[in-house]
């Protein structure tokens, strides 16, 4: 047995349109930060075969090291 089912479909209003570009804006944001705390940052943080230097580099960035609270 089948049955009609009928689809009805809601019209988007300027207010949802808006909402989703700008989730949609700070979604594409929020991944280029991503890309350039995983590649940018450690490059000038870490000191490769000096852990002494990369301590010292870490004392002058305490605010990157401990986040912003």
């Amino acid at each position: 047995m089948t049955t009609n089912t009928v689809q009805t479909t809601y019209p988007v209003d300027a207010a949802q349109r808006r909402a989703a570009r700008v989730v949609g804006f700070l979604y594409l944001f929020l991944m280029a930060v991503g890309v350039f705390a995983q590649l940018y940052v450690p490059a000038r943080v870490i000191v490769p075969g000096d852990p002494v230097e990369t301590a010292e580099v870490t004392t002058g960035l305490w605010l990157l090291i401990r986040g912003v609270r």
